[in-house]
């Protein structure tokens, strides 16, 4: 605050500051200089999305931020508290940080879009061109614009009469109503076009596109275009639960990020004693700020909002060259939008570049005690948050869900009983073949089987196989086959075929 006559004003210094004039004689600014949050949020217009706006209106520290919660603080998520230690959920389950699912606080948004762009005003200039004079007595280009009750007049090196044209554009703050005032924009030549482009107004397009050739090579001249903005940012301030869901990335959506904010109006949790969100005129006052460097973009040269235009304009084909109005038609970006109130891109990226300049401010009094900030260990929020964990366990976590668990342990009682009760005998193997013990250790357990039945039979049927007389080995022997063979022959027929081995 300071007196609004303050002759500081005029310095050079003060030039990136906003004023709002009030009856009593005082002035309210907000500073757009390097470093500030006016500042910075107009850096990230980059950030804006132009391709899925509807799924992600903007994206900051690789966070989307959907249309439902624009101008999220940027504390929410990029200085997220850590948890302490770990603590104790149901039935004794451990939870710690790396099992964040969500997180949910009720945090100030910008709801709605406070800025409401169309066509209208008047601009006029003049074009002079020093010759042989000093730079403190040339008399340049001017071009001025009047939209809305917004009136400015800024000097240009380009001629605002020549073949490419200039423009000029302006905020202008209104009394007594910090974040509250008028974007006055006009152009000349074939800027005209571009700005006319930016706003979706086909009409002026189909009118004059045609005339681009003739512009370009200085045959057509005086054309011009203005536009208003209205711009009121309080209003559209709300508290809103906002939900961090970390998610996984995903390439079938374009962008995809792991980590996306959407908010539902309202907060259900009761506010919080010991934090003094107190939403000032820092909020609406710096948010509205931020359009003043971008606007000033191009000044002294042709004026030309190169920034700004680069998100509002469709400009990912330009192999026309815009030599006719199907090709600035296709300059206008269509909706979804980021704010779903928008009605054109050029007031949808003004509005966003508020939001996101929100973003990174807290409160009014963010540098004092009472501030929620001020704590650098202890943040409090305006009310109770919400976190939920993904964990794992086993059963429902009702007490009535231990009856299943009585089944498989009477099982499990059962089968060591019968391992202690039940006597158990050693498997033995007997026989007088030698081949038989070095298949001991090769032959499946139903080969050993078949061998000790053979063997067994042999000897009970023939005595003097306990003889140690050698003998020639016996053919290899597929067991499959000897199934089947003592299942075709006689006691007798099997006793002749071992007899006829032993011989």
């Amino acid at each position: 605050m300071l007196p609004n006559n303050n002759t500081d004003r005029s310095s050079p210094l003060w030039e990136f500051r906003t004023f709002w004039n009030n009856n009593d004689g005082s002035a309210y600014y907000a500073t757009s200089n390097l470093g500030c949050p006016s500042w910075s949020g107009a850096q990230f217009m980059g950030s804006i999305n132009t391709i899925d706006p509807a799924h992600v209106a903007y994206a900051r520290n690789g966070v989307g931020i959907h249309g439902s919660a624009i101008g999220t603080p940027e504390v929410f998520y990029t200085d997220f508290p850590d948890i302490v230690e770990p603590f104790d959920g149901l039935h004794g389950a451990k939870v710690n940080q790396s099992m964040l699912r969500t997180v949910s606080q009720c945090l100030p948004v910008m709801a709605t879009n406070p800025v409401k762009c169309r066509p209208g005003g008047s601009v006029s200039f003049k074009s002079s061109i020093p010759e042989k004079v000093d730079d403190a007595e040339a008399n340049y280009h001017q071009i001025s614009v009047e939209a809305g009750g917004c009136n400015f007049t800024q000097a240009s090196a380009e001629d605002p009469n020549g073949k490419f044209g200039v423009m000029v554009s302006r905020f202008c703050p209104q009394d007594n109503t910090v974040g509250k005032g008028t974007v006055a924009m006009g152009a000349t030549g074939i800027i005209s076009l571009t700005l006319a482009a930016s706003i979706g107004d086909e009409d002026f397009l189909a009118k004059h596109a045609a005339s681009y050739e003739a512009m370009s090579t200085g045959i057509t001249r005086n054309l011009t275009y203005a536009i208003t903005c209205d711009i009121d940012v309080q209003p559209t301030i709300k508290w809103r639960t906002l939900t961090l869901k970390l998610q996984q990335g995903t390439l079938t959506t374009t962008p995809s990020y792991s980590k996306l904010i959407s908010g539902v109006d309202g907060c259900a949790s009761t506010s919080n004693n010991k934090a003094n969100w107190t939403l000032g005129n820092g909020y609406a006052g710096g948010a509205a700020a931020a359009l003043v460097q971008p606007l000033s973009e191009g000044r002294y040269w042709n004026g030309m909002t190169n920034t700004i235009f680069n998100q509002a304009l469709n400009v990912t084909d330009t192999s026309d060259r815009y030599s006719t109005v199907e090709s600035w038609q296709k300059l206008i970006r269509s909706p979804p939008y980021g704010f779903s109130q928008s009605t054109n891109a050029l007031e949808d990226v003004l509005g966003l570049t508020t939001g996101i300049t929100m973003s990174q401010m807290s409160t009014l009094d963010s540098m004092r005690s009472s501030s929620p900030l001020a704590d650098p260990v202890n943040f409090h929020a305006a009310a109770p948050g919400h976190a939920t964990f993904a964990c794992t366990r086993v059963g429902s976590g009702q007490r009535s869900a231990v009856l299943f668990t009585l089944p498989p342990l009477l099982a499990m009682l059962t089968a060591i009983y019968l391992m202690i009760t039940v006597p158990r005998k050693p498997t033995s193997f007997k026989t007088s073949r030698l081949e038989d013990l070095i298949g001991i250790g090769m032959a499946s357990e139903r080969q050993l089987s078949m061998a000790y039945r053979r063997d067994h039979i042999r000897q009970s049927q023939d005595p003097e196989a306990q003889v140690g007389i050698p003998r020639a080995p016996a053919p290899e022997r597929n067991p499959f086959e000897d199934d089947a063979e003592e299942k075709a022959m006689g006691l007798q027929e099997l006793r002749a075929v071992h007899r006829k081995n032993w011989d």
